[in-house]
């Protein structure tokens, strides 16, 4: 979706309401796809105050991800806050903080690019299905949360012969 700031920064109007979906199937992830379940919800508003021009919106979506502890598949619900001043491409200086604003051009505002990086910076690197995953068993690979493994995480005798001298120190 694309928004045109040109009423805006006319001052022929002080704000524009926002709502809106945006249907992506996926994201690229840092080489892994997002999976988008639902269309991403979008509510904001974009204000002028002054000659300065401001977002503020709300972002819901749905992303089907890999847990990073036992690797199944889980839906995992994302909400976040984006408040940002919008600034034209050739306004940029070095006082400004790169974090805290967008920059667009010919006063067009490409919502599908700002949602999407939205979206990669607010999803954790190694997601959770929940916060008492048990994960993987390290020797043989059974999730934990669904079996139990017959290996024995407290073995020691199957050590590493460089560190025998440390298991002298457990016996």
């Amino acid at each position: 979706m694309k928004f045109d700031l040109n009423t805006i920064k006319r001052g022929e109007i002080e704000k524009a309401d926002l709502e809106f979906t945006i249907d992506f199937d996926s994201i690229d992830y840092y080489g892994d796809i997002l999976n988008i379940i639902k269309p991403i919800e979008v509510k904001g508003t974009i204000y002028n105050v002054g000659k300065r021009i401001f977002l503020t919106s709300n972002i819901k979506a749905e992303l089907e991800v890999n847990c990073g502890r036992c690797l199944k598949d889980f839906i995992y619900p994302m909400t976040t806050k984006m408040n940002v001043e919008l600034i034209e491409e050739g306004e940029i200086n070095k006082d400004n903080d790169m974090d805290d604003i967008i920059v667009y051009e010919d006063n067009i505002i490409d919502f599908d690019i700002i949602i999407k990086e939205e979206i990669i910076a607010n999803t954790p690197m190694k997601a959770l299905c929940s916060d008492d995953c048990k994960g993987l068993c390290s020797t043989c690979g059974a999730n934990l949360n669904l079996n139990t493994c017959q290996c024995n995480s407290n073995n020691y005798d199957n050590i590493d012969p460089r560190l025998e001298k440390l298991k002298q120190l457990l016996d």
